[in-house]
């Protein structure tokens, strides 16, 4: 089957969360002996780039380097024509079977109506909160947002039966279809719902972690090594497990606990500020810091360590991270937030603290110190947890059965051959 993914980034140029799972299916589909062609923004490559089976080459909002009203808008014009004729070329050369959608806001939401007018069955994997708020698209709302001056709405009016004609909006009361959607987490489907998106019959497929690449790992009789990996912002609530340190290092249990803290500065005011925090007494020489680990060194990450915190103060929609430590035989002590809920189960695989409270955080992992039956227990349930609910060959499996099933419903849902071109071709 023929594949074209849609995506505002993939991993070449930044790794996170969504890009990895992105990326991580891709080659899973590719290996199942399905072609896929991933269509992706050039953000952090100097020029448009095509190599088999990735082009890099979609305008996304992130280039624009101006706010100017006038010219920002000549800029999305002319980001949304440079994309159209992207995506149709793709369409025409690949010859897809359908469209997998994964993260395409600042990038062209008013692409995605031109598929849906061209018959082509599209499929959702929703991983953060975009497809909830698809309206504030940049360019969409620039055609169907408020306008407060006369001259811009009389504008609009005047443009409009050009811009559908050209495929560039659509009707004003057209909406995404969105029968066919995959949600990494009851929580994302529920706040989809909550803003008032049709996706009650929307699939929920957890996030999947492969458990030959995280093994299960011995570790000391008593958990002194702690560590953090993500990106180095606030609301992942890092400063909270370094707070943490400061209550356990004044119990004498605690005094040869350790913490790692492994991620990109991608807020580097608050990345120096943890460090600053770090470097005081009594924390001085308690906590390391490492850069951005490449994905294929974090198992070894992982088999070093004894406990994880998970010390999100956001609704994240499924911490990767907190699978991925399970897997490998960590205990797990971190907050319920979003979708950490539906994986934590307090004192069964782990120990959940109140988001954005040290000392509770710090309680919690001294825990942990104070009963290596506790920790043993917890991080075997663990693994248990990833084995049963989150492995990636059954997302994988599941993923595959619902592509299968979208394809083969097409003639019933009138995808049929409504302008779609005729099947042929490979990966360009």
């Amino acid at each position: 089957m023929r594949i074209l993914v849609l995506t505002n980034l993939y991993p070449e140029h930044y790794i996170g969360g969504y890009e990895l799972a992105c990326r991580d299916v891709v080659e899973g589909l590719r290996r199942r002996g399905h072609e896929v062609l991933v269509l992706t923004s050039r953000y952090g490559v100097p020029r448009p780039k095509r190599e088999k089976g990735v082009w890099r080459v979609l305008q996304g909002d992130c280039l624009y380097p101006r706010r100017e009203p006038f010219y920002w808008r000549m800029w999305l014009l002319r980001k949304e024509i440079t994309n159209l004729l992207v995506v149709k070329r793709a369409v025409r050369q690949f010859k897809p079977d359908i469209v997998y959608v994964w993260n395409y806001f600042n990038i062209s939401v008013c692409n995605l109506f031109w598929l849906q007018q061209l018959g082509l069955p599209l499929m959702y994997f929703v991983f953060d909160n975009w497809l909830a708020h698809w309206e504030s698209d940049p360019w969409y709302s620039a055609w169907y947002g408020e306008g407060k001056k006369l001259w811009l709405r009389a504008a609009r009016r005047l443009g409009r039966p050009m811009a559908r004609f050209f495929g560039l909006i659509p009707q004003q009361n057209a909406s995404l279809d969105l029968r066919f959607v995959q949600f990494g987490s009851e929580y994302l489907k529920r706040y989809a719902l909550a803003a008032g998106k049709a996706v009650n019959e929307a699939e929920v497929l957890h996030w999947g972690i492969d458990l030959n690449l995280f093994t299960f790992t011995e570790k000391p009789p008593v958990p002194r090594r702690l560590l953090y990996t993500g990106q180095l912002v606030r609301h992942k609530g890092v400063h909270t497990a370094v707070e943490a340190m400061a209550h356990i290092l004044q119990r004498p249990e605690g005094k040869d606990v350790t913490l790692t803290v492994a991620g990109e500065d991608v807020d580097q005011a608050y990345g120096l500020r943890l460090r600053q925090m770090a470097a005081a007494p009594p924390l001085r020489g308690r906590i390391s810091f490492l850069e951005k680990i490449p994905r294929g060194q974090l198992p070894e990450v992982y088999r070093e360590h004894d406990i994880f915190i998970s010390s999100s103060i956001w609704d994240e929609p499924l911490s990767i991270a907190i699978l991925e430590a399970m897997a490998s035989g960590l205990a797990v002590v971190g907050t319920a937030t979003g979708g950490a809920a539906e994986i934590l189960n307090d004192g069964v695989n782990g120990l959940v603290f109140r988001k954005d409270d040290g000392r509770d955080c710090a309680e919690k992992i001294l825990q942990l110190v104070r009963y290596p039956a506790l920790f043993h227990r917890l991080r075997r349930a663990g693994r248990r947890t990833v084995e049963e609910r989150f492995s990636f060959d059954g997302l994988l499996e599941r993923i595959e059965q619902s592509i299968a099933r979208l394809a083969g419903s097409g003639a019933r849902l009138g995808f049929g051959n409504l302008g779609c071109p005729s099947r042929g071709g490979g990966v360009p």
